[in-house]
């Protein structure tokens, strides 16, 4: 171990010099996956918070037509007709 220790100790400079950028470039490379790789995550997440929020949103609307309908239809024994109409498959029953 010693041994080795002291044939790369005895070697020129410059391989020393190339040895660290090399694994300063590779240091720099995996911190830059890492980020990357994070900041994708974190920009999947917040989209699908805001499309949950607008599908929610959309579903709010849908329920209140909806509940406006309905009470159309309680209200109003004319529209009651109407809808049994549009919605029966034998109208004589309505």
């Amino acid at each position: 171990m010693i041994g080795l220790l002291s044939r790369v100790l005895t070697l020129p400079r410059w391989v020393h010099l190339i040895f660290g950028l090399i694994v300063l470039f590779l240091a720099t490379f995996t911190l830059h996956k890492c980020a990357v790789s994070r900041a994708h995550d974190e920009g999947a997440t917040f989209g699908a918070t805001r499309q949950r929020e607008a599908n929610l949103t959309e579903t709010v609307k849908n329920v209140e037509k909806a509940n406006a309908a309905a009470e159309t239809v309680v209200r109003d024994a004319d529209a009651a007709r109407a809808e049994c109409l549009r919605n029966a498959r034998n109208p004589a029953n309505c």
